[in-house]
């Protein structure tokens, strides 16, 4: 088990810009700690679409849908594809 974790946060674009370069305003701490205290973790999503997906397999199988692993797999790949924008 790792000892981080992945959350989802919904933060102003004025702070995230500020937050890359590693230019934030002091109350910005505040605002980042509260998105982080209400932030979504990773893993419950994925755990969110596991469960989904085992009470309705027929639903992922379909033409038009994203297969269960391709989602997880997109999801996995979140915080690289941020990484790599650096």
């Amino acid at each position: 088990m790792s000892d981080t974790v992945k959350v989802i946060i919904e933060i102003p674009k004025e702070i995230y810009e500020r937050c890359k370069e590693y230019k934030l305003w002091s109350y910005d701490a505040e605002t980042l700690e509260g998105a982080v205290a209400q932030g979504i973790p990773l893993d419950s999503v994925k755990a969110e679409i596991e469960a989904l997906s085992n009470a309705n397999p027929s639903y992922w199988h379909s033409g038009d849908m994203v297969e269960r692993e391709e989602v997880l797999e997109i999801l996995d790949n979140v915080t690289n594809a941020e990484s790599e924008d650096k």
